[in-house]
């Protein structure tokens, strides 16, 4: 039995099972977005977990085109730019099996004039939540 468990572990190392996902709502065109927000900073009651993750969905968002602002910085900008600007919002959660532990994440844009859904990107992995925020992450890339 820990003969086989070391072999499944040893094999999770090596393939990672990493995965991703994009949803882009139809007839959206994403390169007419040039600005996005992160909302509700620090909104989620002290989950240390939580911060650690949006400084890392940060951190992805700033390798994308897109200029990103913060939320207070919204009422700054002009209502041209305001056309152009994704709301981002994000949820991650981990699904604990007997052998894995699967970590997804989940990054979504608003439309910030309309409030509508327009994309998201889910990035799932074996490996932890960083590992799942960077296979979102080099989706949002190839769309923005």
């Amino acid at each position: 039995m820990i003969k086989k468990k070391l072999i499944y572990f040893s094999a999770l190392l090596f393939f990672g099972c990493t995965t991703s996902q994009v949803n882009i709502a139809n007839s959206v065109n994403l390169s007419g977005y040039n600005y996005a927000t992160m909302l509700d900073v620090i909104s989620y009651g002290g989950s240390t977990g939580l911060m650690n993750l949006e400084i890392e969905i940060y951190n992805a968002l700033l390798t994308t085109r897109l200029n990103i602002i913060g939320d207070r910085e919204i009422n700054s900008i002009s209502e041209t730019q305001k056309q152009h600007l994704l709301l981002v919002r994000f949820s991650a959660s981990q699904r604990i099996g007997q052998y894995s532990t699967v970590s997804t994440v989940a990054i979504n844009f608003v439309d910030y004039l309309t409030g509508r859904p327009i994309a998201s990107f889910i990035g799932t992995s074996e490996l932890g939540f960083s590992n799942a925020i960077n296979a979102a992450t080099k989706k949002m890339q190839e769309m923005f």
